[in-house]
């Protein structure tokens, strides 16, 4: 996760050292915009504290953040002209997509979306998409895109 601060303060003195506490027991930062990742599920609370050109110390805390476990893809089953995607540890409420192209090197933003859905309150999910068969139609690859 990326984290930033400001390089002045509220009052534009300039900001002379920064001290991030993460939350989650693992060495901290000193730097103005670092980069920490965590290493399990859980709730964090961070906390930076600076201190200005003038000596003066100033403390706050962020947002809480929440890890969650990275959604699983289960597996992935083709039948005639349906693709099925199945996958366990979604947010419960979000929406994955699956994505088409027929050209894998563009950009995941040019991609079309084909189909959605919205994971279960117990973050699984069964995505269907459904193609005609044309055999002169260009390859179609899919991508299926979680939050």
């Amino acid at each position: 996760m990326q984290f930033t601060c400001a390089g002045l303060d509220s009052s534009n003195n300039v900001i002379a050292h920064w001290h991030w506490n993460f939350g989650d027991s693992t060495a901290a930062s000193t730097n103005q915009s670092p980069l920490h990742n965590y290493g399990s599920t859980g709730g964090y609370a961070p906390i930076v504290s600076v201190t200005n050109s003038l000596g003066l110390a100033i403390f706050a805390t962020g947002p809480a953040i929440s890890v969650v476990p990275l959604p699983t893809l289960k597996g992935g089953t083709l039948s005639k002209t349906s693709l099925v995607f199945t996958g366990t540890n979604g947010i419960a409420g979000f929406t994955n997509y699956v994505l088409m192209s027929t050209n894998l090197t563009l950009p995941r933003s040019q991609w079309t979306p084909v189909a959605t859905n919205i994971w279960s309150v117990n973050g699984s999910f069964t995505v269907t998409v459904t193609n005609a068969v044309n055999k002169a139609a260009s390859k179609q690859f899919y991508l299926l895109q979680v939050p």
